[in-house]
């Protein structure tokens, strides 16, 4: 992100240099694409944009966070929450007759809680994108970055699931990375009683996905906060969500995004596009 800021500030310069004979200086167009537009001295701006990321780029580099994931409990029939015991190495305990041994899960955070034991999730990725530099300085704002509208399949299991963010590629004005970034779990909970989540929030730039309950065939809005904005002019950002109990059907910028930046942050009901 910070690469693609730096090249856009050589627009202007790289324009002039081609002298006025040459009257379709690549600085002063619109690249083609009907996302992206450039203004008369040469700023971009990449409408808010969402789109699907094929599972295989979860794996590896930068886009790997397995390490941190959410830990998955069960619910058992007495209808506390339950994790799979390890020993010393991380190794999973089974026991005499095969089984994976368990014990009761005790935390209150970064944790799924399903009703099936047996249940799979099935993890998806989701990105967003966005880049406004035509102010020629830093967006800076706390409170409701993007929002999610999504629908729950009328077979979703009951429990507690999360939406992770794995990736944050944030850049200020001066074509700086913000690398001290703080990203928070959000749920969604599923005739489930909403987890007693404790979000940590630093000095730094938080991203807060919010918690919302819901019940098979409901359509939430989940909101995505940010908190300790010091500002900036784009970012990109990845999470994953369980495909199974929740479909992403539309994705637009929160509130506070879209009063700053306008229609290059689309609103969810916006007659505009992404």
């Amino acid at each position: 992100m910070a690469a693609v800021i730096a090249g856009a500030m050589m627009l202007p310069a790289i324009a002039c240099s081609h002298g006025s004979s040459n009257n379709n200086s690549q600085g002063n167009s619109a690249p083609e694409n009907s996302n992206i537009a450039v203004n008369d001295d040469g700023m971009l701006q990449y409408n808010l944009e969402f789109n699907n990321l094929p599972q295989e780029q979860n794996a590896g580099g930068e886009e790997q966070a397995e390490d941190v994931f959410i830990v998955t409990t069960m619910r058992g029939e007495d209808g506390k929450s339950y994790v799979a015991k390890t020993d010393i190495n991380g190794t999973t305990v089974t026991e005499s007759n095969g089984e994976v041994a368990t014990e009761v899960y005790t935390g209150t955070t970064l944790a799924t809680t399903y009703a099936k034991q047996d249940y799979k999730p099935s993890y998806k990725n989701y990105q967003a994108f966005w880049l406004d530099m035509s102010q020629k300085a830093d967006f800076v704002f706390d409170g409701e970055l993007l929002k999610l509208e999504i629908e729950i399949p009328s077979d979703a299991v009951d429990g507690v699931y999360p939406v992770q963010f794995y990736f944050a590629d944030i850049a200020n004005w001066d074509a700086n990375t913000l690398y001290d970034v703080t990203m928070n779990v959000g749920y969604v909970c599923i005739n489930t009683a909403a987890p007693a989540a404790d979000q940590p929030t630093g000095s730094a730039l938080t991203i807060n996905p919010g918690i919302v309950t819901a019940k098979p065939g409901d359509t939430v809005m989940l909101p995505i906060n940010i908190v300790n904005n010091p500002g900036f002019v784009g970012f990109r950002l990845r999470m994953r969500y369980d495909s199974n109990a929740m479909k992403i059907v539309d994705a637009g910028a929160g509130a506070d995004l879209h009063s700053k930046a306008g229609m290059t942050a689309r609103e969810i009901g916006d007659s505009g596009s992404n």
